[in-house]
């Protein structure tokens, strides 16, 4: 068998490949051979709509930071007033050029 420059591209190429998944496999301690029983290690939830879940609503208050080097203090004093344990993502903040 002639060997080409496209099985040498090609053989190199999955060479590539398999050392990219044996890097990953040890990244991320996944030996798929060793999981016996699949439904007990993984959970599995599906992603309902909203017409079947009963979502749970609180009043939120939006305000406008006028000085914009103030945030961080702000958000800090007002953590200690109205704290919102579990909620870490509404205490976003978003820049706009409005006055």
């Amino acid at each position: 068998m002639m060997v080409t420059e496209e099985n040498k591209s090609e053989t190199k190429k999955r060479k590539l490949l398999s050392e990219y998944e044996q890097n990953i496999r040890k990244k991320t301690n996944l030996n798929l051979e060793k999981m016996e029983d699949t439904e007990t290690k993984l959970k599995i939830f599906p992603i309902l709509e909203d017409e079947y879940l009963d979502l749970l609503k609180q009043k939120m208050y939006v305000g406008k930071v006028n000085e914009k080097k103030e945030t961080s203090r702000l958000i800090k004093e007002l953590s200690s007033h109205w704290p919102l344990t579990g909620r870490s993502h509404l205490k976003r903040v978003r820049w706009t050029q409005q006055k």
